[in-house]
């Protein structure tokens, strides 16, 4: 079991015999766990200890050296005797002591999850018994969810030991196979510790059909296998097991999307779609794994990508758009002021009606194939969402938590000449910027508000490019009514 539990979680465990009643021949040897800051300790009445001693007098020396007296009990620590002393007691006298511990909890006392990591050891030493009297034969084990009823920390452990257990003799040198683990599972905490071409994905098909699909399959090249381990953590391992997924580039996607997906009827967690965060553009290890066209190289489930083109970003790029066109400072009220910021905006709506969409943006345009879909916004996310006329009072209302004289200086800029659906949109993606988490937070809580009969209190139009990635990954559930 230390193998298994390593030196924070470790329990101490000691087997000894009962009493052999009749009844009690199938639970002849006891496990004993102790709270692993409790020593294991013998208490006796003094009578008993001195008619113990008196049974066992070729141990009575250092038994006596070894207990402790209190009030009128005598205590012994089973914990410090070591095993040449445990062999002067002698089996019989150690089985008695063993009926005396005190502060230890049996076997049906323990929870399932440790009991089963007791089983767990039982049948791998059993079977490396098996394998070093037979190095050549053949050695499985196979497990049915390993990490039920384990927490995830002791979950790492136990998939660190098993991966321990059946790594290849022949990479240590001896040239011997070793015992081969299976492991079914539905943790994403195992599985993002997991090898990749280790993994086998099962999943009910696009025909209704149960698939396998082995990642070693999926064609990503050694560095990208490499890199899909890294981003690999809990969360994003939560894909293995979804019914669709949708990746994208951070956190204001991740927070809105099921607020917007509820408003369309398709909602995630009902449809079991998993929201990755790639916090960054690296779609493509995450996208071989699904757009091959060859079904038994790819999960076979929808997965859609969405993104921003970037656009007027380029160095090449003649429109693109330098510090100095986006640098505003929403600090003036009067009529100068809007003038000046009307033709700033307007500078800024001409280039990127002209600039071209940015390389990385075009990239994952071409990921698009098999069971993936790639959805890509006019410059960006949050300007998107801003171009629609009906979202730019939730908008602001959110923006008043994050930068409230900003906010304050936006309406009043909206009063003025610009009007302008598009220099709006510049405006509000100006000032959300560098504050887009936040943003994204308080626009999420604004539209998950309800009235009285369950509607949302407010209006918001969800933007077609994510309405259509939407579709692609959920059905509409026409159960419910949309949000």
């Amino acid at each position: 079991l230390f193998d298994i539990e390593r030196t924070r979680l470790q329990q101490n465990v000691q087997l000894g015999l009962v009493t052999p009643e009749f009844g009690r021949i199938a639970d002849s040897l006891r496990v004993l766990l102790p709270p692993s800051s409790t020593k294991v300790r013998a208490s006796f009445y003094e009578r008993e200890w001195d008619d113990f001693l008196s049974l066992n007098p070729c141990s009575s020396d250092l038994l006596s050296a070894k207990c402790r007296p209190i009030d009128n009990k005598v205590f012994i620590d089973l914990s410090e005797l070591s095993e040449n002393e445990q062999q002067i007691i002698g089996e019989d006298a150690y089985a008695e002591l063993l009926e005396h511990v005190v502060g230890i909890f049996e076997l049906h006392q323990n929870g399932m999850g440790y009991n089963n990591l007791i089983y767990m050891g039982a049948v791998l030493g059993d079977l490396r018994e098996r394998k070093n009297a037979e190095p050549y034969s053949y050695n499985a084990l196979l497990i049915e969810e390993p990490e039920a009823h384990l927490h995830p920390q002791l979950q790492d452990l136990v998939f660190d030991f098993l991966k321990r257990v059946s790594t290849p003799d022949s990479e240590n040198g001896n040239g011997q196979g070793t015992i081969q683990v299976f492991i079914t599972s539905h943790s994403p905490t195992m599985t993002s510790h997991a090898d990749i071409d280790s993994v086998i994905v099962l999943h009910r098909s696009s025909e209704n059909k149960i698939s396998a699909t082995h990642m070693r399959r999926c064609p990503l090249s050694p560095s990208q296998k490499a890199d899909l381990r890294r981003y690999l953590d809990v969360t994003k391992s939560q894909l293995f097991f979804a019914k669709g997924v949708i990746l994208v580039e951070g956190i204001s996607e991740a927070l809105l999307l099921p607020v917007f997906a509820g408003r369309e009827g398709r909602r995630l967690d009902h449809n079991a779609v998993e929201v990755v965060n790639i916090s960054g553009t690296a779609f493509e290890p995450f996208a071989l794994l699904f757009n091959s066209e060859k079904m038994e190289e790819r999960i076979d489930i929808p997965c859609v990508i969405i993104t921003d083109d970037d656009r007027c970003t380029a160095r090449e790029d003649p429109d693109r758009l330098t510090d100095e066109d986006m640098h505003v400072a929403f600090a003036g009220t009067g009529k100068t002021e809007a003038a000046e910021f009307a033709k700033k905006s307007s500078n800024i709506c001409r280039k990127m009606k002209a600039g071209k969409e940015s390389d990385r943006s075009l990239k994952a345009k071409g990921l698009e194939g098999g069971n993936l879909t790639v959805n890509i916004a006019y410059k960006t996310f949050e300007y998107e969402l801003a171009r629609i006329p009906a979202n730019i009072e939730p908008m602001l209302s959110a923006l008043e938590n994050v930068h409230p004289t900003v906010a304050k200086r936006l309406r009043e800029l909206f009063k003025s000449d610009v009007t302008d659906a598009e220099h709006r949109a510049v405006c509000l993606w100006l000032a959300i910027r560098d504050s887009k988490a936040r943003f994204a937070q308080r626009l999420a809580a604004i539209l998950d508000e309800r009235d009285t009969s369950g509607s949302p209190k407010v209006k918001f139009q969800v933007p077609g490019y994510i309405v259509n990635a939407l579709k692609h990954i959920a059905p509409v559930d026409t159960r419910v009514n949309p949000e």
